[in-house]
């Protein structure tokens, strides 16, 4: 409320109730002309005696001004003064024939639309479920709204041109304040508007988005929570058989939220007043900017994750692994979700607060954001729980044949999978009934229980951080203890050291759980979000670190070095115990694979030698499935059958994970390597 010495003052009854109180604060409000009110009761004798004792026609509102011997008391009134004494505001158009337009459409609303304003009593804060049927006459009334302002709307772009400000006449003026309280009541009793016109439709929207009748309505809502006083039963229980709720957004949020509607003094039952501390209507922050980085940002990058991983593994292996298909599914979903968060982010109004959102379609389009919210937790957690299927089915298929490690692996799976079925079965069913979860007007009508879903988020992530951490550290005392140089044993770490990443977002995204708890939703649920987004997009990137590491390797070569020989010795177990065979396998030089595929290769065999099982044989015929791996070939095999010294044919070299080994063999006939013996594989 604006103040100042020649201040003006107002009387006015509860602009909860009072549509003529409305318009001229409307205009008080929107023009920053100061003045002070003085509220009086409508249920409270007393009140309207002292009000009689200020206006004597006993009517609101009344403006009461220094310079004037006599108050104002009629809005049509009280708005040619104020346009008077404030000639610089511009309360009407400098155009005669849009101020004559408005004069007269203003007329009109002030004399006529009775059925109007007798059967949709004014109630601003609320909006009646269901709504009442509508009379013939009213319906007649609202056509004549509707074309009002579809002819007013119509004047003022072809008069003004570019200078048109969307409102009725251009700018705001003394007609739009007028009929704001119409609209209001369009809202209130769920007037179906669907055949106005493009310019109505337009217009109506503008005005529910205007930021200082916004305020009015903030006003409004102060008004009932400070004076339950001000209540009058007759208009609250209006319509009868109908429950009132509130129609802004904040509070039925809030509402759903809190899952408790309690009855409060001087309302009806399930009539929520929540608290309305912490809303500032005056922040105009916007996160969709951020929205749009962050999904752009991880799309392509899983989107590049994943060709290139496919690349490794059809074009030079030629053969998919089972953490292959679990990475794609995971991408797939990943991509999913990010397509789903861009969607509600275009049409549902997220990474803006709810008071900017157009409030004509609020509270349907608030029920659409959270079954959206609903559907993306199912996407996050799959994909995010595709992404650590895959890298434990590479531990398992790498670490063979150690029994602590694989009992290790199956149990973090099946904690992994238990809380995605809990997850998906928690989000679906966490209300009763179930639609109650996403429909807060259920709650209105009938007996609702829930869950705190919130809590339960809390858990599942702590639940996902400990499983990053597992997948992180187990793995590391076995890849220490491979018989690799330094520099090698550092990168296989580092490769799988990568997913302390998805731990990182992981502990980000848990900090952000709290604004599930917040009334302004498609703002702060944003941040949780797209930490989310991130947490799952970066566990399927690093998932596909090791895949991808051998093609970085090929097309940049300097990343390892190359050396003349390669000779790979394998430690395997005898008898449970660890002993060194000194075997190797030597290529001539021309037959020497790339360095990006021999080190993947050396890998693997380095850690299969090391996981051979208590109890098998060191002989050649237990070591050699490790040496077809290498090579790729079971024809060393029956070579060594039949002549040890007998080599392997260059196709041996070409197939299965050979090709990953050393994918540029000369085209050139090839010397055979040395023959294979017994002894010193």
């Amino acid at each position: 409320m604006a103040s100042g010495s020649d201040e003006l003052r107002l009387l006015a009854l509860p602009i909860r109730y009072s549509s003529w109180t409305v318009r001229p604060i409307a205009l008080l409000e929107y023009f920053d002309i100061p003045y002070s009110a003085q509220w009086y009761c409508l249920a409270d004798p007393e009140s309207l005696a002292l009000l009689h004792k200020e206006s004597p026609s006993g009517l609101v509102p009344v403006i009461i001004a220094p310079e004037l011997p006599q108050p104002i008391h009629d809005s049509f009134a009280i708005g040619e003064y104020l346009n008077e004494r404030y000639p610089e505001k511009g309360l009407w158009p400098e155009n005669i024939a849009l101020r004559t337009y408005g004069r007269s459409i203003v007329a009109e609303l002030h004399s006529g639309f009775v059925n109007i304003r007798t059967d949709l009593a004014h109630n601003f804060p609320v909006k009646y479920n269901p709504p009442p049927e509508l009379s013939e006459k009213v319906k007649k009334e609202v056509r004549r709204v509707l074309y009002i302002f579809e002819t007013a709307r119509k004047m003022a772009a072809e008069t003004l041109g570019t200078e048109d400000g969307g409102f009725l006449l251009g700018k705001f003026s003394i007609a739009d304040a007028f009929y704001w309280p119409i609209l209001s009541r369009f809202f209130t009793y769920s007037v179906d508007v669907s055949a106005a016109s493009p310019d109505a439709v337009a217009y109506i929207s503008k005005m529910w988005k205007e930021p200082k009748l916004k305020k009015i309505g903030e006003m409004q809502f102060k008004e009932v929570a400070e004076h339950p006083e001000y209540n009058v039963p007759h208009y609250d229980n209006f319509v009868p058989n109908s429950k009132m709720e509130f129609w802004d957004i904040d509070k039925l949020i809030h509402a759903k939220m809190t899952t408790s509607l309690k009855g409060v003094t001087g309302l009806p039952t399930g009539f929520v007043l929540p608290p309305l501390q912490g809303l500032d209507l005056d922040d105009k922050k916007d996160l969709t900017t951020q929205i749009y980085a962050v999904n752009i940002c991880m799309v392509s990058l899983v989107t590049l994750a994943l060709l290139m991983r496919l690349y490794g593994r059809i074009v030079l292996i030629k053969k998919l692994q089972l953490e292959d298909i679990l990475v794609i599914l995971g991408t797939v979903t990943a991509l999913a979700l990010s397509t789903l968060c861009l969607y509600v982010t275009v049409h549902l109004g997220l990474g803006v607060h709810v008071w900017m959102a157009d409030l004509t379609t609020v509270v349907e389009g608030s029920i659409s954001l959270i079954k959206m919210l609903f559907a993306m937790v199912v996407l996050y957690s799959f994909s995010l729980t595709m992404a650590k299927c895959s890298v434990i089915a590479l531990y398992l298929r790498i670490f063979a044949g150690i029994r602590w490690f694989q009992n290790a692996l199956y149990s973090i799976l099946a904690l992994i999978i238990l809380f995605f079925v809990l997850t998906f079965f928690i989000t679906i069913f966490q209300c009763h009934p179930i639609e109650a979860a996403f429909d807060f007007r259920i709650a209105l009508t009938k007996p609702t229980k829930c869950i705190v879903i919130k809590d339960f988020f809390y858990v599942s992530g702590s639940v996902n951080m400990l499983t990053d951490f597992l997948l992180v550290l187990l793995p590391m005392p076995l890849a220490w203890k491979l018989e690799l140089d330094l520099r090698k044993r550092i990168l296989i770490i580092v490769l799988f050291g990568l997913g302390i990443l998805v731990s990182v977002a992981s502990i980000v995204r848990i900090t952000t759980l709290d604004s599930l708890g917040s009334m302004d939703i498609t703002f702060s649920i944003t941040g949780s979000l797209l930490w989310s987004i991130i947490e799952a997009n970066v566990a399927l990137i690093c998932a596909s670190g090791p895949a991808i590491k051998p093609l970085f390797t090929r097309l940049i070569p300097h990343l390892s070095k190359s050396v003349p020989t390669r000779t790979i010795h394998s430690n395997p177990t005898v008898n449970g115990e660890l002993h060194t065979l000194n075997s190797s396998i030597s290529y001539p030089e021309r037959l020497r694979p790339s360095s990006a595929t021999t080190f993947a290769v050396e890998i693997e065999v380095q850690i299969q030698s090391h996981t051979i099982v208590k109890g098998q044989s060191h002989e050649m015929n237990d070591l050699l499935p490790y040496v077809s791996h290498v090579t790729g070939s079971d024809q060393i095999r029956s070579s060594s059958h039949r002549n040890e010294s007998t080599p392997p044919s260059r196709t041996s070299f070409e197939t299965d994970s050979f090709v990953e080994i050393n994918n540029t063999l000369q085209p050139e006939p090839l010397s055979p390597p040395p023959a294979i013996r017994k002894g010193n594989l």
